[in-house]
């Protein structure tokens, strides 16, 4: 049986306790997942690296599979993550 690897991009948000859904992104090369993730990363911090929430400000943590954003003691409340996640296709 041959298999195929795809890399799925995953999006969860929520703001003011209200969910938010985004539609799965697939990609059939690592890099080109890598670049939209880090594009989008970017972009979310840029529209709200100045934000505060009653005083309390956004931390952004990058890696390389995987951004999240969130007010500092407040990640139920106020919460931006994508993730590549790895998926064999058969």
């Amino acid at each position: 049986m041959t298999t195929t690897k795809v890399y799925v991009i995953t999006i969860s948000e929520i703001y003011d306790l209200e969910f938010f859904s985004h539609t799965p992104l697939v990609f059939t090369n690592l890099e080109d997942a890598k670049s939209w993730l880090k594009e989008d990363a970017e972009i979310f911090t840029n529209d709200h690296k100045e934000d505060t929430i009653d005083g309390d400000e956004w931390v952004f943590e990058n890696g390389e599979m995987q951004y999240e954003a969130y007010i500092d003691g407040r990640c139920s409340e106020y919460m931006y993550q994508s993730k590549i996640t790895e998926v064999e296709v058969r």
